[in-house]
């Protein structure tokens, strides 16, 4: 998902234009796939151990 959003870092740059490109369109259409077949959200289940992921990347 990182990798895909990267494509709008360069949109939230102060000072510069903001286009968008078939690039972006493309990547907001994925992102929207990626979202839609995330696990849904819920409290924790007490006694069941707990994951937490998470992405860190040098652009976002």
């Amino acid at each position: 998902l990182a990798t895909t959003m990267s494509v709008f870092t360069p949109l939230l740059k102060k000072g510069k234009p903001y286009e968008w490109s078939k690039k972006c369109q493309e990547a907001y259409k994925q992102v929207q796939q990626i979202i839609t077949k995330l696990p849904t959200m819920r409290a924790p289940i007490l006694g069941v151990p707990l994951k937490l992921y998470l992405a860190a990347t040098n652009t976002a």
